[in-house]
């Protein structure tokens, strides 16, 4: 399962954060993705919320998405080892099988070095 893939299952409620303070977080993390990370996705993949339902599983803004997700996560318990020094083949990594990459070390050390580095450069001026 990629790891992006479990913010979806906590977002649903299926499952909740240990503490208040992680659940408040993390509630403060769903209404920025809703209000303005799925937003910008849609955009740049000119879709709609309606579309996703019949999304294949290859397209790539489910790729951008579970980076999104990931980074997220990631904000939300930078003490977890897996998390805390995301790289471009990290992220490719965690969220194996879903981003294609063209990166020969899954531990690449720069954004430069192939995909997720082109989801997450426009986001800089954001």
């Amino acid at each position: 399962m990629p790891l992006g893939a479990i913010y979806d299952v906590l977002a649903r409620g299926q499952d909740r954060p240990f503490s208040d303070k992680l659940r408040d977080e993390f509630e403060q993390a769903k209404r920025f993705y809703t209000g303005r990370l799925l937003p910008y996705l849609l955009a740049k993949h000119r879709l709609t919320e309606d579309q996703l339902r019949s999304l294949p599983a290859r397209h790539a803004f489910r790729a951008d998405d579970l980076v999104v997700k990931t980074l997220l996560l990631a904000a939300l318990v930078p003490n977890v080892a897996a998390l805390r020094h995301l790289t471009a083949g990290w992220l490719a990594a965690l969220n194996h099988g879903s981003i294609a990459t063209m990166i020969p070390s899954w531990r690449g050390s720069s954004a430069r070095s192939g995909c997720p580095g082109p989801t997450t450069r426009p986001w800089r001026s954001r």
